[in-house]
């Protein structure tokens, strides 16, 4: 996806949480942080800060890392330092420099080389005393007067190669927190947002100077339930539509990365030992309370849990009682899923999963996930909302948006 050729300065993207240079996510931690490689999103392979592999096992690999690259804090992007870096991830059986530019990474398990394109194994110096130090085209500012997230262009080449032009990029991103109701950004005249609020799409589109454009299809909602009971029916396509959600929403397509992994795991869950059940006397379906779309899920279920029971409902849900929706912080909901303190749980995990099967890399909670019967519901899409001027901005088959990419 190839937005714009011109690029203002600067300009300001909205987002909902509290803005934080965070790796893993998906709209300011890829312009700060590169992975050794990218899928794009035509599901193609291409060099981040490698620019070149191979592997003879899919266990032992070997990259060649671009040259003249750096870190933000003006470190040589080596075989040695991007090691140092990548030595503190558990993921890797170990990993060592070869010579100035040609790192070996050793895995535990063969993988396809896309592993390597997962935003948790992005490079970053973590020694750095404030903001760990990446590689990617901009940079945080540091000094800030008024303490908000503000990144900064590098001029890195950005592409498939080390001599990739850059296409047109603003100088200067402002980060800008404004809660769950983004119609607060769009009022605030911010030049982007990413959102699948339908209520603050509509919204922009109903004011002047503001384009809407969709982006991929890149989260799945799940329902975590503490067992099936009997055979478990298919849930309709129609049980959870658009306009219930309040988003862009589709039946959850298969195949869903998760698939078979683990002993006895179904083809839509995780299954293994699920936990023990709500430990509440009222059985309780718990959700994120700043994630409308998971509450919206959640109600619905409770409300069709009600009465006469469809049987994709009842088999899903090991409770004679009608249960509560109720939603929690995150910390509550982690505990949840670790101790089995809840009849079921919505949550939101990424369609994308670089590598296949593997849990404990997956969303902020998927670690926790594998014990639990998961169902897959829905798919989400995300919109671009922006003003003309934002530079050329790509999407990669993750979702994750990208500055400055031919």
């Amino acid at each position: 996806m190839a937005v714009d050729d011109t690029a203002r300065s600067r300009i300001t993207l909205g987002v909902a949480d509290a803005p934080a240079p965070g790796f893993n996510d998906a709209v300011t931690g890829p312009q700060l942080y590169e992975t050794l490689v990218r899928v794009d999103c035509m599901d193609r392979v291409i060099a981040g800060l490698a620019i070149e592999w191979s592997s003879d096992n899919g266990r032992d690999w070997q990259f060649g890392i671009r040259r003249g690259a750096t870190f933000s804090d003006g470190t040589p992007a080596s075989a040695r330092s991007v090691a140092a870096a990548l030595a503190t991830l558990p993921d890797f059986a170990g990993v060592a420099a070869m010579g100035e530019y040609d790192l070996r990474v050793m895995l535990a398990e063969p993988a396809d080389v896309r592993l390597f394109a997962r935003r948790s194994l992005a490079v970053r110096r973590t020694e750095v005393t404030a903001t760990a130090a990446g590689t990617g085209g901009y940079a945080p500012l540091s000094d800030s007067p008024d303490r908000a997230l503000h990144l900064v262009a590098r001029g890195v080449p950005a592409g498939p190669g080390a001599d990739a032009a850059r296409a047109p990029v603003p100088d200067t991103i402002g980060v800008r927190a404004f809660g769950t109701d983004l119609r607060r950004a769009v009022d605030a005249g911010v030049d982007m947002l990413v959102t699948h609020d339908a209520a603050a799409i509509a919204y922009a589109r109903s004011r002047s100077g503001y384009l809407i454009e969709p982006l991929t299809w890149s989260s799945t909602y799940v329902l975590a339930a503490t067992g099936a009971v009997g055979g478990q029916a298919d849930v309709p396509a129609d049980a959870f539509p658009s306009g219930v959600v309040g988003a862009a929403a589709r039946p959850a397509q298969p195949p869903f990365w998760w698939d078979g992994c683990g002993a006895g795991r179904g083809a839509d869950d995780f299954s293994g030992a699920a936990p023990a059940g709500s430990t509440a006397t009222q059985p309780r379906i718990l959700f994120l309370r700043d994630d409308p779309v998971a509450r919206a899920i959640a109600e619905r279920i409770t409300a069709l849990a009600r009465g006469r029971t469809p049987q994709w409902v009842a088999s899903r849900l090991a409770s004679r009682d009608a249960p509560t929706a109720v939603g929690v912080g995150r910390a509550e909901l982690r505990a949840a899923l670790e101790d089995g303190g809840a009849l079921a749980i919505v949550t939101r995990v990424r369609r994308v999963e670089h590598g296949g099967c593997n849990p404990d890399s997956t969303a902020e909670y998927g670690s926790l996930l594998h014990r639990w019967s998961v169902t897959a519901l829905i798919d989400i899409r995300d919109d671009l909302v922006y003003r003309p001027g934002i530079g050329r901005v790509t999407v990669d088959a993750d979702g994750t948006l990208r500055f400055g990419d031919r």
